[in-house]
């Protein structure tokens, strides 16, 4: 989220958590590349949504059949 807002010293100080993560569980590391693809990612999402929702295109149906909750 930092990164998506331009934060520089969020980015920073999650990198840092990341680095002690990292350290913790290196069988599990958290890759620059990952990061990359998760504000890719969730800036698609947030692009994608509609009215506040998000769905993958293959359900897209369900919004349509949610709408009678919102009293249109």
């Amino acid at each position: 989220m930092a990164a998506m807002a331009g934060n520089e010293e969020g980015k920073a100080d999650a990198r840092a958590d990341i680095a002690k993560f990292n350290e913790k569980n290196p069988d599990r590391r958290i890759l620059p590349m990952q990061l990359a693809q998760s504000v890719r990612m969730r800036t698609k999402r947030i692009e994608q949504a509609q009215d506040g929702v998000y769905l993958p295109s293959k359900r897209r149906d369900a919004l349509e059949a949610g709408r009678f909750a919102t009293g249109q």
